[in-house]
């Protein structure tokens, strides 16, 4: 919720392997009170390609890359910035 992207399962498995202090991730449906109207609109209008935009990521991973080339670039965007 704090950096407004969505991202799959297989990511979210990643994101979570890093751990909490550097990459945290909510789930759509077991974490449904954290999504309310406006936060939906707001995601809605952002999309990936908006947020990466906005925090300066530039790209975002295609959904279909193989898991190998998700946990990297997870690990360069996040996990070695420490």
């Amino acid at each position: 919720l704090n950096c407004a992207v969505l991202v799959c399962q297989e990511c979210a498995g990643v994101h979570r392997g890093l751990g909490t202090h550097v990459s945290k991730v909510r789930s759509i449906e077991l974490d449904a009170s954290s999504w309310d109207a406006p936060l939906v609109a707001l995601f809605s209008r952002l999309g990936n390609n908006g947020a990466a935009t906005a925090w300066g990521v530039g790209t975002v991973t295609a959904p279909n890359a193989d898991r190998q080339c998700k946990e990297q670039s997870i690990r360069n965007k996040y996990a070695q910035r420490l």
